[in-house]
């Protein structure tokens, strides 16, 4: 596999995750959104936020263990 496709590869991971990381803190600090939610509500958004956030760190160390593995 060629060098710049798997140093592309691994950016586009770093930029999802990061994006994802930026939203989860803007969710959580946006008074507009998040106040209006009760506890049971901001609880689900939290979990939710931190799955789709958890997910996108899997799917970067899947990405790397292949690229490491087969590159």
């Amino acid at each position: 596999m060629d060098q710049a496709v798997i140093k592309d590869v691994l950016e586009g991971q770093r930029v999802i995750e990061n994006k994802l990381q930026d939203r989860y803190q803007a969710i959580l600090a946006s008074s507009d959104i998040f106040s209006k939610l009760n506890d049971a509500d901001k609880s689900t958004v939290e979990e939710i936020l931190k799955t789709l956030l958890n997910d996108a760190k899997k799917q970067s160390e899947i990405v790397n263990d292949y690229l490491h593995k087969y590159a």
